[in-house]
């Protein structure tokens, strides 16, 4: 409970579940908290432009369409209900809307920028930041100084069709004194999202799941 109040700001109260299975009880306690914790905080510019189910926006100003944005230290979080953007389904190798869980900013001051281009976007993102390629024939993460010449980028056109572009990747100008965002997906099996019509990865974060028993918890 506490976990969950420090990181959103709300209360959810702890569930117990007792499960009696060949005459061992077993207590299991979770909590409904949205709960996440970050592990990086890899960024993309505040104009990049975000295919979402309800039209084209670039991310700051998606971010400010929430009704329940969050301050944790450093960063602001804008959590959503029913915003979905575009990703990409590895499963079946197509483009697909799923469920945004929050949108989050922080500002950045001399902060390395890489400037990804493709044949009609360009894309800028922080050095820290995740880029999805295809790399022999596999979709691999990489860091924007580890991008190949070789390696391709997913990309989607006007339509949402899937096509590789050459990787094109340089360093530029830092950010100075500036907002960058990133958007966390609901579903962490598919942890992408287009931005500028370029994948990226999405923020990485790990759930509080159940315990076994109330020490752990």
């Amino acid at each position: 409970e506490e976990i969950s109040r420090i990181s959103t700001g709300q209360h959810y109260p702890l569930k117990k579940t007792t499960i009696v299975e060949k005459g061992e009880v077993q207590h299991i306690y979770t909590t409904d908290s949205p709960v996440t914790i970050y592990g990086d905080t890899d960024s993309v510019q505040g104009d990049s432009v975000i295919n979402t189910n309800f039209g084209l926006f670039e991310i700051w100003r998606l971010f400010e369409t929430s009704t329940n944005i969050n301050v944790d230290s450093d960063k602001e979080h804008a959590l959503f209900d029913d915003l979905m953007c575009l990703t990409y389904d590895p499963n079946t190798m197509k483009s697909i809307q799923l469920k945004v869980r929050e949108i989050y900013r922080h500002r950045v001051t001399n902060k390395s920028r890489y400037q990804l281009t493709n044949d009609d976007s360009v894309l800028y993102v922080t050095g820290d930041h995740s880029c999805m390629v295809m790399r022999d024939n596999e979709l691999i993460e990489v860091k924007p100084n580890q991008i190949l010449s070789t390696d391709k980028y997913i990309s989607v056109d006007e339509y949402d069709e899937l096509y590789l572009h050459d990787a094109n990747c340089v360093e530029v100008e830092p950010f100075e004194d500036e907002w960058v965002y990133d958007i966390v997906m609901e579903d962490n099996t598919i942890p992408y999202f287009f931005a500028n019509n370029i994948l990226v990865h999405n923020s990485n974060y790990y759930k509080i799941l159940g315990v076994d028993n109330l020490d752990d918890a």
